[in-house]
């Protein structure tokens, strides 16, 4: 979702985010993956001299079947910031972005040569944040999700 589509997103409570409000009728938007086509690693640099921690996430996706209105989709995209929710495969759902926000950093758009070969877009979203992704109360994602 952009940043401005947000209101608000509650204080993490034990690692769990309890709260996310929408502006009015606005909602995330919910993409699909084929198996192993997404997902998130977070990377922890310390820096003792400075007494800085940052936590670097990188969400990868490769969405297939290039089209059009998919094109268009991820040209405004880039231009953007945004939070991003994460569900992996144990049903947990991450918010990235916490006091911060996601940015496209790379992006690929590859045809294929061959016909086994893929037909897609691959993105690279990024968030620096102060710490891991925060887990998500349910309560919270049926708010922000849409139904």
């Amino acid at each position: 979702a952009p940043i401005e589509d947000v209101a608000s997103v509650g204080s993490p409570v034990a690692g769990v985010i309890p709260t996310i409000t929408m502006v009015s009728t606005k909602t995330f938007k919910k993409y699909s993956f084929r198996r192993g086509n997404a997902n998130y690693v977070s990377n922890l640099t310390k820096d003792e001299k400075a007494g800085t921690v940052v936590v670097t996430t990188d969400v990868s996706v490769q969405l297939n079947r290039m089209t059009v209105a998919l094109r268009n989709e991820l040209v405004n995209l880039v231009k953007g910031t945004f939070y991003v929710i994460v569900e992996d495969y144990n049903g947990a759902f991450w918010f990235i972005g916490y006091n911060s926000y996601c940015s496209a950093t790379t992006g690929t758009g590859q045809t294929g040569a061959e016909m086994s070969e893929g037909n897609f877009y691959s993105l690279v979203l990024q968030a620096m944040t102060a710490e891991y992704p925060y887990d998500i109360d349910t309560i919270a994602l049926t708010a922000a999700l849409p139904a």
